[in-house]
């Protein structure tokens, strides 16, 4: 093989290397941004409940806080979805169902209480899922890194009210 064959073929093995890593790490861009857009949506979709239902104002309020801030990152990581090709759902996990079914049925101090308990649990599990996101490189783990200490505002809030405050 010439040299000049053998630089040809180096490069081409390469260029091969990278365009079978680039799908993977696409796809897990993908399905972390799927993943942020069902968090969205549901925590848009209990903090109406909140809103709604509270029996505090500091509940309604931070189900306002959820429903305001949640909507703004569903409309950032819709843009970067598209800007990227991924097609997003706008269905709720299962476990998001159970919530929000399990909260419609309660109903004064009861809900606030189950409302702040859902929602450290849930900011928590998010705020780990973000940070892991964040090591990474590019626009999406740009985005967990921006999200990042909104996500920590929304667990403090949580934590007060769990704690009657």
């Amino acid at each position: 093989m010439s040299q000049s064959s053998r630089i040809s073929f180096v490069g081409a093995v390469s260029l091969a290397a990278l365009a079978a890593a680039a799908p993977a790490f696409a796809a897990s861009d993908k399905a972390f941004l799927n993943k942020a857009m069902q968090g969205d949506n549901s925590e848009i979709q209990i903090g109406k409940l909140a809103e709604q239902k509270g029996a505090s104002q500091g509940a309604r309020d931070f189900g306002h806080m959820l429903v305001m801030d949640h909507g703004m990152h569903k409309e950032k990581v819709a843009a970067l979805a598209t800007s990227i090709g991924a097609k997003l759902s706008d269905s709720l996990p299962l476990m998001a169902k159970l919530e929000v079914h399990k909260l419609k049925g309660l109903s004064g101090p009861k809900f606030d209480h189950e409302f702040a308990t859902d929602m450290v649990k849930d900011h928590k599990q998010a705020i780990s899922e973000f940070e892991k996101q964040a090591r990474g490189q590019g626009p999406v783990a740009d985005l967990a890194r921006d999200t990042l200490p909104t996500l920590h505002k929304h667990l403090d809030t949580a934590e007060q009210l769990t704690r009657g405050g």
